[in-house]
């Protein structure tokens, strides 16, 4: 419903629309005054967990996340906001920053395990919530030589729709004349700025480390998935795998940097769950859910715990136990306008998709 950072992280631990959260747009601290999913988790006893990028308190970067702004995760090892990956900072109790020369996503997936673990070691009768972001894939490109090279651009199949360079000019025109914030600078910078995909041979060289970021990510979550079958606890364990926001990839004529869109590229995000002990494997369910708001509830409705009444997100653990076929019929779509900023968005949208059709509207009429 909001392809964005902080947006899409305040919905998923309220169950609740942007507009509503107090991050309506990147970079704002959301509201503490409403009920949170690891909260209500604590509070029902589990012990919970958090690694990796925050982006819930505003724009520090890479910023110290107070204990009292953490949601009711207790053990916490992350940052604010930022995208360093090759001298990863990151903060645990203190604001004294801690930076660690191996490749982000690596030694998160290290402290996720460790955190399970002695969530084990310190009760292995009383559940945990752990909670795992990694800022990969996403700019700036940086990564260890096997990653990079994984993937010869030559080799990439473009994406349905990747623009050619004449569409590519127009748009950034566009956008110019419109005053949106575009960015320059190398893919491999140290920076989250990043220069624009203006060839198709841009594009095959920007997915070429794209994937080979995703394939790390693979293989953490991999990582994570052999521990827990290692435990003896992978039947019993709920495991969801999602995303924030999409990548348009040069597609429809975007440059690389554009997320806030409704079309499929940002919008449509990866949700992978495995709960062997209640739902079936393999299978693919074609319905319509808003992952942002969503998710809380159906979380809370597998576990048995009261879902919130001010939660907007309708649960799913209906289709995932196979009771039904059909959730939504359709799906909400809206950006805020931001006026100034890093990441200013002068032209809001609104929109709805169903499973056939996608409609938006700016403040100008249907786009």
């Amino acid at each position: 419903s909001f392809p964005l950072c902080t947006p899409f992280r305040g919905s998923l631990f309220t169950g609740k629309y942007a507009h509503s959260t107090g991050c309506c747009a990147n970079h704002l601290p959301i509201n503490l005054d409403q009920e949170f999913l690891a909260q209500i988790l604590k509070d029902n006893g589990y012990q919970t967990g958090y690694i990796g990028k925050w982006h819930l308190d505003g724009g520090s970067k890479p910023g110290f996340v107070p204990p009292d702004r953490r949601l009711g995760f207790d053990h916490f090892i992350g940052f604010n906001r930022g995208h360093y990956y090759q001298n990863a900072i990151y903060f645990k109790d203190t604001d004294q920053p801690y930076h660690c020369p191996r490749y982000e996503p690596d030694f998160q997936t290290d402290h996720i395990i460790e955190f399970m673990h002695n969530a084990l070691e310190n009760d292995p009768q009383k559940p945990f919530l752990g909670f795992i972001c990694y800022g990969a894939p996403h700019f700036p490109m940086n990564m260890p030589d096997y990653y990079k090279n994984l993937y010869s651009p030559d080799e990439i199949p473009l994406p349905p729709g990747t623009a050619d360079p004449e569409i590519q000019k127009q748009v950034i025109s566009y956008l110019n004349k419109n005053n949106f914030p575009l960015a320059s600078g190398s893919w491999g910078e140290g920076t989250e700025h990043h220069g624009s995909l203006e060839s198709e041979q841009d594009v095959r060289e920007y997915l070429a480390l794209y994937y080979g970021m995703v394939t790390n990510v693979d293989h953490n979550v991999g990582r994570i998935l052999n521990w827990l079958d290692k435990q003896g606890i992978a039947e019993e364990t709920l495991v969801i795998f999602l995303s924030d926001h999409g990548d348009m990839a040069g597609q429809h004529g975007y440059y690389c940097r554009t997320k806030k869109t409704a079309y499929s590229a940002a919008a449509r995000v990866p949700l992978v769950i495995r709960y062997p002990i209640q739902f079936p494997s393999n299978k693919k369910i074609p319905a319509l859910v808003d992952v942002a708001v969503d998710t809380m509830p159906t979380i809370l409705e597998v576990l048995g715990i009261d879902i919130p009444h001010a939660v907007h997100g309708k649960s799913y653990s209906a289709l995932l136990e196979g009771r039904s076929e059909e959730s939504r019929d359709a799906v909400m779509y809206g950006i805020m306008k931001q006026t100034d900023g890093e990441e200013r968005f002068p032209i809001p949208e609104r929109g709805i998709r169903t499973t056939d059709f996608l409609y938006v509207r700016t403040e100008q009429g249907p786009k």
